[in-house]
């Protein structure tokens, strides 16, 4: 009640940005002072409600919250205060720095808070999105890939373009790693292009006919350990009657049918899919 009333005593706020205001004789406005004030004492008396206060508006000066923060090892609350006045890179560089180093607070140990965060961010964030998301997939590729299958109503107004996504993911955390996201997306509703799911499904047959689980055979050595149950098990291929391939053979998405004949084709199996 305190925080309430005492809020009714600032002058009208247009929300925060990365800047501080000042005065004309240089020195902090009103609002910046009593924000600032607002946060010591948040800290002292209702620590629960510092993230509340941090993600909505506020005229905090930057310099001192920083500082602040730090000294009480609040980072999750820095990185929602940098994200309230658009410095979401900033935010991402801290949870990165803690998240590789050892002996890390909990709350910000490993890829977990990067990956919270990286949610936030839509198709407009896009280079954000791939620079940042790389430590995580090396790290823990099955972890990581929520950053790209989080669905919030900005990546409906702004999605995340799925080519691309995989793409990246191939490349950083294997051919495996890919395969989990764009099941995952699949399952989940979300439009991919035709030439993601002709590859996707390529990528199965392959899988299923080499025996590997989920990955092409020149794939099995490299792929991370960790990654090594993203995509489960998956038989040879006698007559794709289950596992990963027929299930995306039985799905109703415009893949080119063509192309998966021609992975049948070359390993001689081309007659399961001919009808009896």
């Amino acid at each position: 009640r305190f925080l309430e009333a005492a809020r009714l005593w600032e002058p009208q706020r247009a929300g925060g940005t990365g800047a501080s205001e000042t005065t004309a004789e240089g020195l902090p406005s009103q609002a910046e002072v009593l924000d600032t004030a607002l946060l010591k004492i948040i800290l002292s008396v209702d620590q629960p409600g510092l993230r509340a206060f941090v993600e909505q508006p506020n005229r905090c000066i930057l310099s001192e919250a920083e500082s602040i923060l730090l000294r009480y090892q609040q980072y999750l609350e820095l990185a929602a205060l940098y994200d309230s006045r658009g410095l979401r890179e900033r935010a991402l560089q801290l949870l990165q720095r803690l998240g590789q180093r050892p002996g890390a607070p909990p709350a910000v140990s490993g890829p977990a808070a990067t990956v919270a965060f990286l949610q936030r961010l839509d198709g407009r964030d896009l280079r954000l999105l791939v620079k940042y998301s790389g430590w995580p997939l090396r790290a823990d590729p099955q972890v990581a890939l929520a950053a790209f299958l989080h669905q919030s109503p900005a990546r409906v107004s702004w999605p995340l373009p799925a080519d691309a996504i995989f793409s990246h993911v191939a490349a950083v955390a294997g051919q495996r790693a890919a395969i989990a996201y764009a099941d995952q997306a699949l399952l989940q509703g979300l439009a991919l292009p035709p030439k993601l799911l002709t590859a996707l499904g390529k990528a199965h047959l392959q899988a299923a006919l080499s025996g590997a689980p989920g990955a092409a055979p020149e794939e099995r050595a490299e792929a991370p350990a960790a990654a090594t149950d993203l995509s489960g098990g998956v038989r040879p291929l006698a007559s794709l009657q289950s596992g990963p391939a027929i299930i995306f053979l039985q799905r109703r998405v415009p893949f080119d049918a063509q192309e998966l004949l021609d992975v049948l084709d070359s390993a001689g199996a081309g007659a399961a899919l001919a009808p009896e």
